[in-house]
C-alpha cells in the first residue's frame, strides 16, 4: 500500500546454497525461485572487490593500468548483472528501486551492475534498505522541521580535496554550521542531537570487519567509533558520510548488517548516504556538489544521487570513481530550505 506507482522493491534470500528474489510493486509480489547459486555470486563479487581495492594504489597506479582495471571491473559487474538481475530486468526499468540485500549481497554495488555495457544506474534510481522491516520503520518515522544544517570536514595531505567539498557545501547550503579541521571533533558531531537538516561528514573512514570496533570515522580530535555512534541520542534526517568505506558493514547471525549506517539510522536518520569503497578524493567533491545541487532544487535523496552518479559517469566511466556511494534507508528524504547554487 505505501508503494507508488513507480516504486519496485527487490528482496533477495537464500537457502539450500541458492539465492532467490521477490520483486514487489503495489500490484503485488512475483518470486524468482532459484535465481543463482551462492557461490557463483561469492567469486565474483571477491574478484569485483579486489579491483575495487584498487583505488588506493593512487594515481600512478591509475594513470598505467586504469584501463585493465576498468575492463576488469565491467567484466565483473555484467557477470553479477547476468546472476542477481536479468532475470527481472525489464521489470525494473524507469523503476523508483529499493534492493534489500541478503548475506553476502549487502555491500553489492547494484548500481553500476552493468547490462551490454550501461549500469543499472541509468535505467533506474536506486537505494538500499538492510530490510524490509527496517524500510517500513524509516517511513512511519516522523518527519520534523530541522535546525540548519550541520557540516564536518577534516582535510589534510592524504585528502586536501576535503576543503574544496566544504567550499562548496557552504556555497549551495548557505547557512549550514561548518565546523573543520580540529574543530571538527566528536562534541561538534554531537551537536547532530538537535536534529539539524542535514549532517555532512567529510573526513577519512576506515572499516577493518568484525565487531563495533572494525567501523570508525576520523574527527578533528579522534577516531569515532561505532560505539560513540551508538550512544547518539538523535542525528539528522539526512546523513552523509563522505569518505572511505563508511557503508561497509559485517553481517551476523540472523542477516543483521552492522556499521556506521546502521548505527546512524538507530540513532534517527532516515536516510544515509556513504561509500563502499575507497573515495576519489577530488570526484568526490564533484558528486557531492551535484549532490546537494540537487538535492537544494527540491529531488528527494535517491533522485539526486542517481543525477550525481550519472553526471559523474560522464566526466569519468571508470566505476571506482562515479559508484562508491549509495543511498540507505528511506529514499525520499528532502530538504527544506537550502540555498540553490548558482
Amino acid at each position: 500500500r505505501r508503494l507508488g506507482a513507480d516504486d519496485v522493491v527487490v528482496e533477495y534470500t537464500q537457502s539450500r546454497g541458492r539465492l532467490h528474489a521477490f520483486v514487489i510493486d503495489r500490484d503485488g509480489i512475483e518470486a524468482y525461485p532459484d535465481l543463482c547459486g551462492l557461490e557463483e555470486v561469492r567469486r565474483a563479487s571477491d574478484l569485483l572487490r579486489f579491483q575495487l581495492g584498487k583505488g588506493v594504489l593512487g594515481e600512478g597506479h591509475a594513470a598505467r593500468f586504469g584501463r585493465f582495471v576498468h575492463d576488469a571491473l565491467r567484466h565483473h559487474l555484467e557477470i553479477l548483472h547476468g546472476l542477481l538481475v536479468a532475470p527481472f530486468a525489464g521489470r525494473i526499468a524507469g523503476k523508483r528501486v529499493r534492493f534489500v540485500p541478503h548475506g553476502l549481497l549487502h555491500g553489492m554495488p547494484f548500481h553500476a551492475l552493468e547490462s551490454d555495457g550501461v549500469p543499472l544506474v541509468e535505467h533506474c534510481e536506486i537505494s538500499f534498505a538492510p530490510s524490509l522491516a527496517i524500510l517500513g520503520i524509516l517511513e512511519r518515522r516522523e518527519s520534523t522541521p530541522r535546525g540548519r544544517p550541520l557540516v564536518l570536514g577534516v582535510p589534510d595531505d592524504a585528502a586536501p580535496a576535503i576543503e574544496k567539498e566544504i567550499a562548496a557545501l557552504r556555497g549551495i547550503l548557505g547557512r549550514a554550521r561548518v565546523f573543520r579541521g580540529e574543530r571538527a571533533t566528536l562534541s561538534a558531531l554531537r551537536l547532530a542531537e538537535r536534529g539539524p537538516e542535514v549532517l555532512h561528514v567529510a573526513c577519512h573512514g576506515f572499516f577493518g570487519g568484525g565487531g563495533h570496533d572494525g567501523a570508525a570515522l576520523r574527527l578533528g580530535d579522534a577516531w569515532i567509533s561505532l560505539d560513540d555512534v551508538y550512544a547518539m541520542r538523535g542525528t539528522a534526517e539526512i546523513v552523509v558520510l563522505s569518505g572511505c568505506q563508511t557503508g561497509r558493514g559485517t553481517v551476523y547471525s540472523g542477516d543483521e548488517w552492522v556499521g556506521l549506517v546502521r548505527g546512524f539510522l538507530r540513532a534517527g536518520a532516515r536516510t544515509v548516504v556513504a561509500s563502499l569503497w575507497e573515495v576519489h578524493d577530488a570526484s568526490a567533491v564533484e558528486l557531492m556538489a551535484d549532490f546537494y545541487r540537487g538535492l537544494s532544487r527540491g529531488l528527494d535523496a535517491a533522485a539526486a544521487l542517481t543525477r550525481a552518479q550519472r553526471a559523474a559517469r560522464r566526466r569519468d566511466p571508470l566505476p571506482l570513481k562515479w559508484a562508491p556511494f549509495m543511498v540507505i534507508g528511506e529514499p525520499t528524504s528532502r530538504l527544506r530550505s537550502g540555498r540553490i547554487a548558482a
